[in-house]
């Protein structure tokens, strides 16, 4: 969790892309699979042996260590870290997934590549369930610690990803047969386990994500082109012909939005964008979708940031992320909630009430949260002239 950090609108909207089924987490992102240049490892290709170098869980005694597959069997390799808000909050599904089919000869292996002290110590602390740590969240499988990283560069790194957290399904035969968000894992893993997965199917589906994805960044890196030279009419322009010619809804309004925000960017706002944000608070106030208005209210900050005027938006994201409440959050997610709200305020000129956000935000955070957010409370302090004591 930091203060904020947002590069360009291409960023923005790419990320905004990305977490479109992410639950609330300000310090991660979860993804399907991605596509980038030089891919060694896609769906159907044999899974690399594992290389780990220490593990820490082990089912409760269930499980050995193990460096190949055996037939007949399904493992989940799922990469994670211990800064990772998503990870973290995932963890509790991991292990219901484990207990659910431990009898059919089904294994789940959490991996990171940090030192086994960090994680021993985030095993210590309060999870999102009640009265459990996330050492005893996570007693129903494997973690381990992989500092060398190898395994990471035979999964992650060859497959061209590098988002967390992600899962690789290994199948009975040794092949990967699914790769994405441990989030959206649970009907394929189910099918891999009864037989009626269907992987060329699969294959083919992947195939033409990635193909889209490949298109999606030239889009990215040309719009990012026209922005960093001022070209901002010709960028709205750009983004609009997006609008119109993209394959699907979700792909349509993400070009939509990059469009507002360019509009907001280079102060061009017209009735339309009014129109829209106010199209898109109705929404989510109606929905209750608190991680979208997070989302939203972020994305805002970052258009302050790079000199955009908000008007009211800023003030209208604030009321609609009030009126939800934190109530649907997680544990791990409110943190994010406070932090999103002291964001808003900053923009909004209301310093004191950023300052108490974000002291919010740090009492809920865990010790590593709480270090990095320091530094922005005594920016907040001061902007508020109430001492940075």
């Amino acid at each position: 969790m930091t203060q904020r950090s947002f590069l360009s609108i291409a960023f923005i909207a790419f990320a905004t892309l990305l977490c479109l089924n992410v639950p609330g987490s300000g310090d991660a992102v979860a993804a399907e699979s991605v596509a980038v240049a030089d891919q060694e490892l896609t769906v159907g290709d044999k899974a690399p042996q594992l290389d780990i170098e220490h593990w820490l869980q082990d089912g409760n005694g269930y499980f050995k260590p193990v460096t190949k597959f055996k037939d007949g069997s399904v493992y989940v390799i799922e990469f994670w870290e211990t800064n990772c808000g998503a990870c973290r909050a995932g963890m509790p599904k991991l292990a219901e997934l484990q207990n659910r089919y431990r009898k059919q000869n089904v294994r789940i292996i959490g991996i990171s590549p940090e030192e086994p002290a960090p994680i021993k110590a985030m095993l210590k602390l309060p999870s999102s369930e009640p009265g459990k740590t996330f050492g005893e969240v996570t007693s129903a499988y494997s973690l381990v610690s992989d500092p060398d990283t190898s395994t990471f560069q035979d999964y992650m790194a060859a497959a061209g990803i590098n988002f967390i957290p992600t899962a690789f399904v290994v199948g009975k035969k040794g092949d990967i047969e699914w790769i994405g968000s441990p989030f959206d894992m649970e009907e394929p893993l189910e099918k891999i386990v009864d037989g009626s997965w269907d992987l060329a199917a699969y294959k083919k589906k992947v195939a033409e994500e990635n193909k889209a994805a490949e298109t999606l960044k030239k889009n990215l890196e040309t719009l990012a082109r026209l922005q960093e030279t001022g070209k901002y009419k010709e960028a709205i322009a750009f983004a609009a012909d997006r609008v119109k010619d993209a394959p699907d809804q979700q792909q349509s309004g993400y070009w939509d939005s990059v469009k507002h925000m360019l509009k907001l960017v280079s102060g061009t706002v017209d009735s339309e964008t009014k129109e829209y944000f106010g199209l898109q608070f109705k929404m989510m106030l109606a929905e209750k979708n608190l991680s979208g208005i997070l989302q939203l209210g972020n994305e805002l900050c970052g258009v302050s940031e790079m000199g955009g005027e908000l008007g009211p938006l800023g003030k209208q994201a604030i009321a609609v992320i009030q009126a939800i409440g934190p109530e649907d959050a997680t544990k791990e997610a409110l943190p994010y909630y406070h932090n999103t709200l002291a964001n808003l305020f900053d923009v909004t000129g209301d310093f004191k009430k950023a300052a108490a956000s974000q002291e919010t935000a740090i009492k809920l955070s865990d010790p590593r949260q709480q270090k990095r957010m320091q530094p922005y409370l005594k920016e907040l302090r001061k902007k508020a002239g109430i001492g940075t004591e």
